[in-house]
């Protein structure tokens, strides 16, 4: 939680070590706090350090050198802190797991790459937004579970449009905005109509229809 690099060490082992299957858990709450760190002030100096790029993209992978099967929990917190340390080799990486065979790292891939400006995040943005798309609950059993889940990944796919569209004012939006319009007019949470009616402002011009327009 601080801007303290001398942890960077002990969280890369802790990220790399897995001797049972229960400590798949401290190698996903490692990769989520390198995350943190590299939130931090001075985290970008993460992305100088290769050992940290190095674990952080084996764990990305579907399965170990072993032959073992990556959780996709583990997996999509990696891909997450990578997307937050950001860089050349990071957001190269990212750009593969956009067509991960799972949504919540194809996500957070996406989400790490809206974050630097890099267009190439639209696409899955795009699907997170879809009221249609089930993957957004993907994993969760319960009613109150799959609305959680989906709160998070539409609010978490609005903010990383805005923030795209703020580095690439004009890029082409593509069904973006029609999937934003539903959401604003349709969607029974009030915070994400909001949130829908806001990152439509943002779009440009020839994004919009004249319904859309607040």
């Amino acid at each position: 939680e601080f801007q303290c690099s001398e942890v960077v060490p002990a969280l890369l082992l802790a990220a790399r070590t897995r001797r049972e299957a229960a400590e798949t858990d401290v190698q996903q709450a490692a990769a989520e706090a390198i995350a943190v760190l590299a939130a931090n002030p001075g985290g970008g100096s993460l992305r100088q350090q290769a050992v940290v790029l190095q674990v952080l993209e084996q764990l990305t992978r579907a399965s170990t050198e072993s032959g073992d099967s990556q959780p996709v929990s583990l997996r999509a917190a990696a891909t997450f802190a990578l997307g937050v340390i950001g860089g050349t080799d990071a957001e190269r990486r990212l750009c593969g797991l956009l067509e991960d065979g799972a949504a919540d790292v194809r996500f957070n891939a996406a989400l790490g790459l809206a974050r630097g400006g890099d267009p190439r995040a639209l696409p899955v943005l795009t699907t997170m937004l879809d009221p249609e798309n089930t993957d957004v609950f993907a994993g969760e059993t319960t009613e109150r579970g799959r609305a959680w889940k989906r709160e998070l990944v539409v609010t978490n796919a609005i903010r990383a449009l805005r923030s795209l569209l703020h580095k690439n004012s004009q890029l082409p939006v593509g069904d973006a905005p029609r999937f934003l319009r539903a959401i604003s007019e349709n969607d029974p949470l009030p915070v994400l109509r909001s949130q829908a009616r806001e990152a439509l402002q943002l779009m440009p011009a020839e994004g919009r229809s004249a319904e859309g327009r607040l």
